[in-house]
């Protein structure tokens, strides 16, 4: 049984009818438990009082009132299952129904099975002081015993881990915090959450805690423009004081260079509405200016027109600082593709990128945009690796021309070996190089390709490598060393910033096509887990 899903819909109502379709078998069966349950023949007793009956249609005219929106959902749960509003929101009041009917029991654990409502427990641990707050302090030690472990680890993993102890915890017989649901135990814990709200972090456990990793791990998203306004403004402070944005300034002052940035500017603002849009809310949300950072989103275009690109050699100017980021492919004999992308920039800017999730919803709420993508503030999303809600999957490179195309720029934004599109059939790998010289080209997939060719020996080898792997971990191993390599002193794969390197990896992602996983690694990915795991939705298309 498939134990996460990811819903799009256009309404409440629809996300509910997408939910009660899918789990129609589960929604009627935990349905017939409760209406077979003592506890519904306790609220049917109640419901034939006249205070019962008084107290039942306040609470429905005060959610229709107050939560139309919630209502429009279950509406929606109950035709997409084929099941009665009426039932399910009677189970979905339960809590109300238990109050109302005082079956909550005080402080003892022998009461009736009806009082099933004394479950959850919610820890928070805040630092530097470690204190931590328990739903029930003057039932457990652990605000004793905690603050001085706390302070002993260190603020990432140490505070996690101490937080999924608690969780964890089955040493009070009568009030456990996992709750096992064996006799006398009459609840379980069915799911455990794990935040992390510095870092954006949802990790889900289907069982204990502290038994070892989370089942999934999830990014709770944020808005950019605000939210990263100092990074963003640092970003931008960086870039206006460089050396290449002096010889920005020299080519603008041009009569050519200001010929060709009039027309590039023009030419976003009439084919790339959107991201012009997009780019004045980053701008204001981080109470910068628009100029500027349309300048800085350009800059790979401007490193092509003022001819600062290198050919082959290491030995270049800082300002050649665009021949970096690397993507990898590698397909199996039974048709699978992973596929890995290096993300290479500034070395001040490493630590200050981040994955996003974003989703943009038009005048009637319905949903237009969502896609999950690594960022560095102050550049657009979109232009490094990440994936969409059609199930696309993407690594970006720039592909520098020797000619002008037809908007006089010298560059393309290649997607090399690019659009591996999950869909409800399996998925469809499309390797096309977009818009090089206005044109496209599609070749056939290779097992391990690089930018560079010439360059690296790993083509000779991966495929007699891949094909001795098992097809899960050992080719998504192979996949990681390939993108953490650092043998070819002045072009490694991974890059580390330290000179004479004038790039550093911020981020590598790593894709299971048919798997329709996304794993991001912050440091280099042969080291460790990733930092965080996504799931590819499923395009509805049929490839």
């Amino acid at each position: 049984m498939a134990r996460y899903h990811q819903i799009t819909a256009n309404s409440y109502y629809e996300a509910g009818k997408s939910l009660g379709s899918l789990k129609a078998s589960e929604i009627k069966r935990v349905l017939g438990d409760y209406k077979s349950s003592d506890f519904r023949c306790a609220v049917l007793r109640y419901l034939a009082t006249e205070e019962g009956q008084r107290q039942y249609k306040e609470l429905n005219n005060t959610v229709r009132m107050r939560c139309a929106e919630y209502v429009d959902e279950l509406q929606g749960v109950a035709d997409g299952s084929d099941c009665d509003y009426n039932d399910l929101f009677e189970m979905n009041v339960d809590c109300e129904m238990t109050a109302a009917i005082e079956l909550v029991p005080v402080a003892s654990h022998g009461v009736s099975y009806l009082a099933y409502m004394d479950g959850c427990t919610n820890v928070s641990i805040q630092t530097p002081g470690g204190n931590v707050n328990h739903l029930d302090p003057d039932r457990d030690a652990w605000e004793k015993r905690s603050p001085g472990t706390a302070t002993t680890q260190n603020s990432g993993g140490g505070l996690n881990d101490l937080l999924r102890q608690i969780l964890s915890d089955t040493h009070d017989v009568k009030f456990p915090v996992y709750r096992s649901g064996l006799e006398p135990d009459y609840l379980a814990t069915a799911g455990t959450g794990v935040y992390n709200v510095a870092a954006g972090s949802c990790d889900v456990y289907f069982n204990m805690a502290s038994d070892g990793p989370p089942d999934f791990s999830f990014t709770v998203p944020k808005s950019t423009g605000s939210l990263k306004a100092s990074e963003i403004k640092r970003v931008l402070g960086d870039y206006k004081s460089s050396d290449f944005r002096r010889a920005v300034l020299r080519f603008l002052a041009t009569e050519e260079g200001h010929r060709q940035y009039k027309e590039l500017n023009n030419t976003v603002r009439m084919r790339c509405a959107e991201y012009v849009d997009e780019l004045q809310g980053v701008a204001d949300g981080s109470d910068c200016d628009y100029n500027d950072l349309f300048e800085m989103n350009v800059d790979c275009e401007m490193t092509a027109a003022i001819a600062l690109v290198p050919v082959a050699s290491h030995g270049v100017s800082y300002w050649a600082y665009m021949d970096g980021c690397t993507n990898v492919s590698i397909q199996t004999p039974g048709g699978n593709v992973y596929f890995g992308h290096t993300e290479d920039i500034s070395p001040q800017m490493k630590d200050l990128s981040c994955m996003v999730t974003m989703e943009i919803r038009d005048g009637n709420n319905q949903v237009i945009e969502h896609w999950t993508d690594f960022v560095v503030p102050g550049l657009l999303p979109g232009s490094k690796f990440g994936f969409n809600k059609h199930g696309v999957m993407f690594g970006h490179n720039n592909v520098y021309q020797q000619g002008l195309n037809a908007a006089g720029i010298r560059i393309a934004s290649a997607f090399s070996f690019n659009f591996l599109e999950r869909t409800t059939k399996g998925f469809h790998v499309k390797n096309t190089l977009i818009e090089a010289a206005g044109c496209s080209s599609t070749k056939p997939m290779v097992a391990a390709d690089h930018l560079d060719p010439d360059r690296d020996p790993w083509e000779e080898r991966s495929p007699g490598t891949a094909t001795t792997q098992n097809s899960g971990g050992g080719l998504n191993d192979l996949l990681r060393q390939i993108l953490s390599d650092t043998h070819d002193v002045k072009f490694p794969v991974y890059r580390s910033g330290l000179e004479p390197d004038y790039l550093a990896t911020a981020g590598t992602g790593v894709y299971n096509v048919a798997a329709g996983s996304c794993d991001v690694y912050f440091n280099m990915a042969s080291d460790g887990p990733p930092d965080f795991s996504f799931i590819v939705p499923k395009s509805t298309k049929n490839v």
